[in-house]
């Protein structure tokens, strides 16, 4: 009986139920060391009944050991790997040590984990236990909560249990544990001390504080009594075991020693090392008998992690040191390899070369596993025991990188910096730079990374001229995200100095026409642009591992197994066939690998794309890479394509699938912690929420954004998030409101930036209908130049709607418009054109002429989901004398998330669960849920039945 946590055994119970309903959860349940965290968890797999139940635990001495504790809670499933999708098993395979890979994205791990764990639930419920996730390896961490924060419609139950600090699980429900009240304390104490004398019980009452732990251990110290004086838990705990270790016999306490050096609990290696330091197999029947442990299953296992921790911290430095030594001795096999060269490093006394290029290879290592967190431990451990100065400082430089690539800030910018006192080699200094600066960027520190990145750029010009460029074009990007022509000039100077690698020729171009952009040259900037996206668009790069099943937009296939457990109306399938303002988003440094190159610079070509207004072309080449990295699961790189992509399909007025996208990248970079990426694709929500008419919602957004990137003077983002507010207020008819923010957004080193230059054409329409058209004049000749080294039909659309607005000859403007509008697919911006051409033969006097375009303009609204523009076109059409007839309703796919539009459109061409699993990174379960949902709003019951819907 647990005492005192009814409600905490109550909130577990509820999402046990839960999971028997087919609803996954996770949740932490946090508390100080003995509160009963371990207790609550054994309750729980108690509670779960005839539910399977996998368990593991975080272990101190393995945290550097990637994917440790994932192998164990995973190991009931590992004969299912063949049941996941190809890249996902290859991938937890990898992770696990079971084959070589040669991915990169540490986050497939974590789905693959997911799915196998959806596996292994088989349609019914699946209790997951991690307990003492405080010691879980950073790698089997990331993976689990990149699980856990993906559980949908599984029937899964995550819990872990983790102390205050060192398990940091953000996004994830907390359950904190408090002592115990003194009732409850004192029938706990009752319950297992029932002939303590009263004063004794009253003292260990007192000294436990409510402390479950202390209730049960204190009572059994020496004479029955606590006779220490009163020390802060778990401090008191730790002596109270250690004070039960030194009355044993030598042999037991070594053995206790090497068990709890020993990380994996392996009795054959214990045994062996106890044999090596002179001792036998007999000294373990003492620490059984006196409780410390138990052995089963060829394994040791401590009653308490606080047991490992006194017998292991109470030993002398020697005999710590013995105890390594001995296991190092022992573990032989090649598959012993990392936990060698750990004992190793922990017996020894000094600096040893061996020892740290053993620790080394460790690294390497994990970081073809992708456990970049064991990566870098291992490497710094290294630099300790490296005596040469030089190459400690190497080895502490590999660490950083390798603690940015685990998205751990912190740590990478605190080896970086000790890396930095000890090298003056340029080289060197160059790649601590670039640590830094990954950083900076990310946190938003757009100049501090310029800076950076230029300094150490010089120094090495020469010496490593691919470097150097790379340098300077991101240090050119961060410039661009600041608006500053200033610093995209220094960057500039030090690019035109260079003869880079050939594969950055794409990078350096785009970077060394953003000077002319931010100076308001477009006609310069422009030409060469797009001949770089022409080339691109021209020779797609063939994605042989993706397969085409004809995909509606937003909808990638990679042909995954086949679903075995369809949900309703699977049997009838038909045949299958970085950051910059939104949409503006850069590829990252340019790997070494020809593959990551090309991806790389592809990426750029689709950024490039929005700079030049082609945005069929930036969503095409996002699209297709989308397909590439949902094949070969590269999940962390498809919220900074998803921006791209989402920004393209708003620009193009498709605003559902923007949703979608947006939505989906933006769960992808929480899940992923990609801070920034979090930030842009908020501010592209903001703007289609501004274009329905949610203004609530609208501001809700901005106000996230604007908290995250005010700091440093993101131009690009801020400025968007303006405009976002101010087509709030231009949509209800706030012109003034509308026209002083946009003026605002586009005043000093924003005026010549993509965002200003689209919603140039806002403002003008804005200051017009203000009666103020003097104020448009700066804003139509800023949109006016882009649109003529642009070159796009939408381009000279909206430009001939500005000029209709403010010159005498407007009839012509708007008719010209509306031609151009009608090869261009933009539907919103075609209804704008024709509300404002009806608006302008109503105000004329003709108003049997300007009910057909004030009627189309309208029907074109309501079909996209814009209220309020509907709104202002209805009472337009009334004022002309026509009563709005009843409108279609808004597009059936409106009705839908943009989970569910995802889903159904993928199912509709023929995909089944596991295939959409596979490219959405869900559960085949979260799935069939999507689809169970789905079917009713569209007023279908089969897969069948969707492929004759009108879902584009």
């Amino acid at each position: 009986m647990l005492h005192g946590r009814a409600g905490e055994v109550a909130t577990i119970d509820d999402l046990l139920a839960g999971a028997r309903a087919g609803r996954s959860a996770a949740l932490v349940v946090r508390g100080g060391a003995g509160l009963g965290k371990s207790a609550l968890l054994d309750h729980a797999a108690l509670l779960a009944g005839d539910m399977r139940v996998v368990r593991a635990t975080g272990i101190q001495s393995e945290a550097e050991l990637a994917f440790a504790a994932l192998h164990l809670l995973l190991r009931p499933g590992l004969g299912r790997l063949d049941e996941l999708p190809a890249p996902q098993a290859a991938a937890l395979r990898g992770a696990l040590g079971l084959a070589v890979t040669d991915g990169d994205d540490r986050f497939l791990i974590g789905l693959a984990a997911l799915s196998l764990l959806a596996e292994l639930a088989d349609g019914a419920a699946l209790l997951c236990i991690v307990d003492d996730a405080h010691w879980l390896d950073g790698a089997s961490a990331d993976a689990l909560l990149f699980a856990a924060r993906r559980l949908d419609a599984e029937g899964i139950v995550l819990l872990f249990a983790a102390r205050d600090t060192g398990f940091a699980a953000q996004g994830l429900p907390e359950l904190r544990l408090g002592p115990l009240d003194r009732a409850a304390a004192r029938a706990l104490l009752d319950e297992h001390s029932p002939d303590l004398p009263g004063s004794v019980a009253d003292r260990v009452l007192a000294e436990a504080d409510g402390n479950p732990l202390a209730l049960l251990e204190l009572p059994g110290t020496p004479a029955g009594t606590p006779t220490m004086a009163p020390l802060p838990l778990p401090g008191r705990l730790q002596e109270t075991y250690y004070q039960q270790v030194t009355a044993l016999p030598a042999a037991t306490r070594r053995f206790l020693l090497v068990a709890a050096a020993e990380e994996t609990g392996d009795l054959t290696a214990i045994l062996l090392a106890c044999v090596t330091l002179g001792g036998t197999a007999d000294a373990i029947g003492a620490a059984e008998q006196a409780g410390l442990v138990t052995v089963a299953n060829l394994t040791v296992t401590f009653r308490h992690p606080l047991i490992r921790a006194a017998v292991y911290q109470g030993a002398v430095f020697a005999d710590r040191c013995a105890a390594h030594s001995a296991l190092a001795i022992v573990l032989t096999g090649d598959q012993d390899a990392d936990r060698r060269a750990w004992h190793l490093a922990g017996a020894a006394t000094g600096p040893d070369e061996d020892i740290a290029a053993a620790l080394e290879h460790t690294a390497t290592r994990a970081r073809q596993r992708r456990g970049y967190a064991a990566a870098a431990a291992a490497l710094e451990r290294a630099a300790m025991l490296t005596p040469q100065r030089a190459t400690r400082a190497l080895r502490l430089i590999a660490a950083a990188e390798s603690a940015g690539d685990a998205a751990r800030p912190i740590a990478a910018v605190t080896l970086a910096d000790q890396a930095a006192v000890l090298t003056e080699d340029p080289l060197a200094q160059a790649r601590i730079a670039r640590v830094h600066a990954r950083v900076d960027i990310e946190r938003g520190a757009m100049r501090a990374a310029h800076q950076r990145l230029v300094a150490a750029a010089g120094p090495i010009a020469t010496l490593d001229p691919t470097a150097a460029t790379v340098m300077l074009v991101e240090a050119g990007r961060a410039a661009s995200w600041l608006g500053d022509l200033e610093l995209a000039r220094e960057a500039d100077a030090g690019l035109r100095s260079l003869a880079g690698h050939p594969a950055l020729a794409p990078l350096v171009s785009g970077a060394l026409a953003m000077p002319d952009l931010l100076a308001g040259n477009p006609d310069r900037a422009l030409p060469q642009l797009t001949n770089l996206v022409a080339t691109y668009r021209a020779n797609p790069p063939h994605v042989a591992s993706t397969t085409d099943r004809r995909n509606p937009p937003g909808a990638e296939n990679s042909a995954p197994p086949p679903d075995r457990r369809n949900p309703p109306g699977d049997n009838s399938a038909p045949p299958t066939g970085r950051r910059n303002p939104p949409g503006v988003e850069d590829a990252g440094p340019v790997d070494r690998q020809s593959s990551r190159s090309a991806r790389d610079a592809r990426l750029f070509a689709s950024s490039v794309a929005l700079l030049v207004g082609d945005f069929d072309a930036a969503r095409d080449i996002g699209l297709a890479l989308a397909r590439e990295c949902r094949a070969d699961g590269t999940i962390g790189l498809l919220p900074l394509i998803h921006t791209n992509v989402a920004f393209a399909e708003m620009q193009l007025n498709r605003f559902a699938e923007a949703t979608a996208t947006a939505t989906e990248g933006l769960r992808l970079a929480a899940d992923t912690g990609q801070s920034l990426r979090v930030v842009y694709l908020r501010g592209i929500l903001a703007g289609l929420a501004a274009i329905e008419g949610d203004g609530a919602r609208c501001r809700e957004l901005s106000d996230l954004v604007r908290q995250d990137s005010a700091a440093d003077g993101l131009v690009t983002i801020i400025t968007w998030t303006e405009w976002a507010l101010a087509m709030v207020d231009l949509g209800a008819g706030r012109f003034d409101a509308a026209l002083e923010r946009l003026e605002a957004a586009s005043a000093g080193p924003a005026r010549y930036h993509l965002n200003a230059t689209y919603f140039a054409a806002d403002q003008v329409e804005a200051a017009v209908r203000l009666g103020q058209p003097e104020r448009a004049a700066e804003p139509l000749a800023r949109f006016a130049a882009w649109a003529d080294a642009a070159a796009m039909p939408w381009a000279d659309a909206v430009a001939h709607r500005c000029r209709a607005l403010v010159e005498p000859d407007a009839e012509r403007h708007y008719t010209e418009a509306i031609r151009l509008h009608a090869g261009s697919g933009r539907l919103f911006e075609r209804a704008r054109t024709e509300l404002l051409y009806g608006e302008w033969l109503r105000r004329a006097r003709r108003g049997a002429d300007s009910r057909a375009p004030l009627r189309d303009a309208l029907n074109r609204f309501t079909h996209i989901g814009a209220a309020r523009w509907a709104d202002r076109a209805r009472a337009e059409l009334r004022a002309a004398g026509e009563a709005p007839a009843a409108t279609e309703t808004a597009d059936l796919i409106g009705v839908l998330t943009p989970q569910e539009l995802q889903v159904v459109r993928l199912a509709a061409v023929g995909a089944t669960n596991r295939d959409i699993a596979a490219q959405l990174f869900l559960s085949p379960r979260t799935i069939s849920h999507h689809l169970y949902r789905a079917f009713p709003k569209l007023g279908v019951t089969t897969r069948t039945a969707l492929a004759r819907l009108d879902l584009d």
